[in-house]
């Protein structure tokens, strides 16, 4: 199954059924299909505008007026998903360093959690990856950074 973040979005694309429902079980992830993607429940029902301090989700206030896509008013106002914890918050509140091996891809056996330190102690933003559901690893293509 194919993976990308998007500045701390999480999409997710399988090739079918089977694939989704493997990765689900194994990760114990709960997935949703949203405008030709899969991607956490709080994820797909993020609104597609917010108002200066309009609460976006639980008591996260909005940062700026825009509308767009859901994904761009997440980034907008600096979210991410919290892969742990399961919730969305700001970007800045994630600490973890990210747990990869180097070879033709960098590798990993958990999914990279966006706004992570990589192994230089640069934030990524995000990352373009597949997962091998059977053998546990994430395959990860490249990582993104900001202002590049």
């Amino acid at each position: 199954m194919k993976i990308k973040c998007e500045k701390g979005f999480y999409k997710f694309f399988p090739q079918n059924a089977m694939e989704l429902k493997a990765f689900e079980s194994r990760y114990n992830f709960k997935l949703k299909y949203c405008r030709g993607f899969w991607t956490f429940p709080s994820l797909a029902d993020f609104p597609d505008y917010s108002f200066t301090g309009h609460i976006l989700t639980g008591i996260i206030p909005a940062t700026i007026n825009f509308a767009g896509k859901p994904e761009e008013v997440f980034e907008k106002n600096n979210l991410t998903y919290n892969l742990k914890l399961g919730i969305i918050m700001p970007k800045a509140a994630i600490l973890t360093y990210l747990d990869y091996d180097l070879g033709n891809y960098y590798s990993s056996k958990e999914l990279p959690q966006a706004f992570g330190f990589d192994k230089d102690g640069d934030k990524i933003t995000g990352f373009e990856a597949f997962v091998d559901v059977g053998l546990g690893l994430f395959k990860i293509e490249r990582f993104f950074y900001e202002g590049i």
